[in-house]
């Protein structure tokens, strides 16, 4: 009997070793490889969300001087890039949870942070700031080079249209 409580304590301690062990946060699954790490959604993690685009999102209140230079909509993704005369850029999408999957480098900086009571997986870069965030029915990406706190704000202004 001691035997096998062993075992099973070096294969739980080994599985904890693997690189590409899944990590669940929020309602995310993280799959981290030696150079890059896969953000998805896993089917079957939430139920009653839809399978395609049912009601278009969009930002709210957009910084002065922003203007749409980009739009595109598919059944399960929406795209929306804005940019102002300084250089400074938004690019905000919407996609089904079942469809939901990205990717991006390990030296990147990543952390969790709740705003508003609304969970976001962040993810930082030299130039610009990526937050992802679920509200039940369809996962968000937000990217920009603006500050974190007026990106938050971006980000908690999200509304559907109609």
């Amino acid at each position: 009997m001691a035997c096998i409580i062993a075992t099973i304590i070096i294969l739980s301690a080994s599985a904890l070793s693997v690189k590409a062990i899944r990590e669940a946060i929020f309602d995310f699954i993280m799959k981290a490889f030696s150079d890059y790490t896969i953000v998805s959604t896993e089917s079957g993690t939430d139920t009653g969300y839809p399978d395609t685009i049912e009601e278009e999102y969009y930002i709210s209140e957009l910084p002065e001087g922003f203007n749409q230079t980009q739009y595109g909509l598919s059944n399960v993704a929406l795209s929306v890039f804005y940019s102002n005369n300084n250089g400074d850029y938004i690019l905000f999408t919407q996609e089904t949870k079942t469809e939901y999957e990205t990717n991006y480098d390990n030296h990147l900086n990543e952390f969790k942070t709740t705003y508003n009571g609304q969970e976001y997986l962040i993810i930082e870069s030299d130039k610009d700031t990526t937050y992802i965030w679920d509200n039940g029915y369809y996962i968000f990406e937000m990217t920009s080079n603006l500050d974190k706190e007026s990106s938050l704000n971006l980000c908690n202004s999200t509304k559907a249209k109609g």
